[in-house]
C-alpha cells in the first residue's frame, strides 16, 4: 500500500488503485507468482476486472525492481482484447440521428421548455457528463451559466477530469439559448443527490449516447478538427473517445 501511495497519480486514481489491491489481497493473490500463475488468477474475472487487476500487479512488481517484459506483454494483449469487447458492443449500438436530435431539442424551445433545452444543447454542443449539467443560474458558484456581454458564459469547475484538464469556460451566442437562460430563475437547477434520475425526466437520450452520436457522425465525416475539439470539451482524452464512444468500430480512424 505504501507503493501505491507513493505513486505519481491522482487522489481518486490512488483510491481505486487501493480497492482494487484489497481485491487482490481477499481473493489470495501472491507477488511470488511467476507469469503463468498470474494468467490463472486473472482468468476468473471479466475481462476488465482482469484488466484494472493486472494494472496494480504491473505498477506493485515495476517498484519491487522485478522483470516486467511478461507483464507488459500481458497487459498488451489483455487491453487489446477489452478494446475488441468495447468495439464489438459499440458497433451493435443504435443511436439517434443528430438531425432528428435537434429537430427534437428544437421543439423543447418552441414548447417553451427552456431548461430541458439548455441541458440538451450543452450536452449535444459540448459532450458533458450528467454531474457538469449540476448547474446554477446567474450565481457564478462550480459550475454556473452566466450572462454577459459576450453571450452566456458556461463554466465547469467541478467535474470529473477537472485535475487533468482545468476549468472549462464556453460562450454560447445562439440566441434560443440566450431566451432560454433569460426565462429561467437564478439559482441551482437541481440541489438532489441522484442527477442521473434528474436527468431522466431532462434529456433526450442519455448523455453518453448524446456523446456516441455525436462521434459517430464526426467520425463518418471525417472531421478531425470535431472530433478533438468535443474530446477537449469533455474533458476526455481523446485515445478513450476513439476507444470507447467510436459506434463505428474503426479503431483509430482519425488520429491525434
Amino acid at each position: 500500500m505504501d507503493i501505491i501511495n507513493s505513486l505519481n497519480i491522482t487522489p481518486q486514481s490512488k483510491v481505486n488503485y487501493r480497492n482494487l489491491y484489497k481485491i487482490l489481497e481477499r481473493d489470495g493473490y501472491s507477488f511470488k507468482y511467476n507469469i503463468q500463475e498470474t494468467v490463472q488468477f486473472l482468468s476468473s474475472y471479466p475481462i476488465r476486472t482482469a484488466y484494472n487487476l493486472l494494472n496494480v500487479i504491473f505498477v506493485i512488481r515495476k517498484a519491487l525492481g522485478q522483470n516486467m517484459d511478461q507483464y507488459a506483454e500481458l497487459r498488451s494483449q489483455m487491453s487489446e482484447e477489452l478494446q475488441t469487447q468495447v468495439h464489438q458492443k459499440l458497433s451493435d449500438l443504435q443511436v439517434m440521428s443528430s438531425d432528428s436530435f435537434l429537430k427534437l431539442m428544437n421543439q423543447l424551445y418552441t414548447n417553451k421548455e427552456y431548461l430541458k433545452y439548455i441541458l440538451n444543447y450543452l450536452c449535444f454542443y459540448f459532450g458533458v457528463r450528467n454531474e457538469d449539467l449540476r448547474i446554477n443560474i446567474g450565481q457564478q458558484k462550480d459550475n454556473f451559466l452566466i450572462k454577459t456581454k459576450e453571450g452566456i458564459v458556461y463554466v465547469r469547475q467541478n467535474y470529473k477530469t477537472i485535475a487533468t484538464y482545468g476549468v472549462k469556460r464556453h460562450i454560447i451566442t445562439d440566441k434560443k439559448f440566450i431566451d432560454s437562460y433569460d426565462n429561467l430563475p437564478n439559482g441551482e437547477i437541481y440541489s438532489g443527490k441522484t442527477m442521473s434520475n434528474f436527468l431522466k425526466k431532462q434529456l433526450i437520450l442519455p448523455e453518453n449516447l448524446i456523446f456516441k452520436m455525436r462521434i459517430k457522425e464526426l467520425e463518418e465525416k471525417g472531421d478531425r478538427k470535431g472530433i478533438i475539439d468535443l474530446s477537449d470539451s469533455r474533458g476526455t482524452a481523446l485515445e478513450t473517445v476513439l476507444n470507447s464512444y467510436n459506434i463505428n468500430n474503426k479503431k483509430y480512424v482519425i488520429k491525434k
